[in-house]
């Protein structure tokens, strides 16, 4: 169901329709690349058939691909999108807005509550480090340790956890 036969060049790629919505991409940036590590490499197609996971949560959402494909594979689980680069939530909160279970977070996770630094190394929207406020570099955000999370947004057990984060 997901094996899909990508025609499309890097720079002309704007947007791609799925059944119940449309992903959008920036030129430019690693976007396309997720898009196929997860839809056309199948990263994720590791899971056991029958798993029924009520929560997940996906720490270092990017854009939303991911939320977006555990939304199509797990229909009744509850997905937090945690994300905290202000420009990767944008395109995230368009591209999962025809999926009500999945709740966007602009925020990092974090061993404890804090407020971050962000710094981009070079490596563009999919590289965004995080760094302590000791050592502001550019942009903040809010993190939040999974306990904090849990507490805040009522979670007793999570499913699946995914981690796609950089820190330094």
């Amino acid at each position: 169901a997901y094996r899909i036969s990508l025609l499309l060049s890097w720079v002309k790629v704007k947007q791609y329709n799925l059944a119940n919505s449309t992903l959008r991409f920036r030129r430019g940036e690693s976007d396309l690349r997720v898009f196929r590590q997860i839809f056309q490499d199948q990263e994720y197609f590791h899971f056991p058939e029958g798993l029924n996971p009520k929560v997940i949560i996906d720490a270092g959402a990017n854009v939303g691909y991911s939320a977006v494909w555990f939304a199509e594979k797990f229909p009744k689980a509850r997905i937090l999108a945690l994300e905290p680069f202000p420009t990767n939530v944008q395109l995230l909160k368009k591209n999962v807005k025809s999926y009500p279970a999945i709740e966007v977070i602009p925020c990092a996770l974090w061993f404890e509550d804090t407020t971050l630094s962000l710094h981009d190394p070079g490596r563009g929207a999919w590289g965004i480090e995080t760094h302590p406020m000791t050592q502001v570099k550019g942009q903040v955000a809010q993190a939040f340790s999974i306990d904090s999370i849990c507490t805040k947004y009522q979670i007793s057990q999570i499913d699946i956890l995914k981690l796609d984060v950089e820190v330094s």
